[in-house]
């Protein structure tokens, strides 16, 4: 009876824990996002500054866990998708 208990309490303990570890790293994908993308435009600005309103970043899925880009024209402009900031300076240079 008292070992029911403890397993209950450790099943809950155990299950608080996966939860609390699964929201915190929700919330740190996003930042991450927001991250990748202030980078991704300032990598943009500074190598072409006079063109870097031409682009438009959106990102994409690792590809068999390897980086990844696609370029794509639209609407009389760029679009790079990427998968973080390292893969858009390959985008950068194979546009280029």
């Amino acid at each position: 009876m008292q070992q029911k208990r403890l397993m209950r309490g450790m099943f809950f303990l155990f299950f608080v824990f996966s939860f609390i570890i699964a929201c915190t790293q929700t919330r740190s994908i996003v930042s991450n996002k927001e991250n990748n993308e202030k980078v991704v435009y300032g990598l943009i600005k500074r190598v072409l500054p006079a063109h870097s309103d031409q682009f438009m970043i959106g990102f994409i899925k690792k590809n068999n866990g390897q980086d990844c880009f696609e370029i794509e024209s639209i609407c009389n402009g760029i679009m790079l998708w990427v998968n973080n900031g390292i893969s858009i300076a390959g985008a950068l240079k194979y546009y280029l």
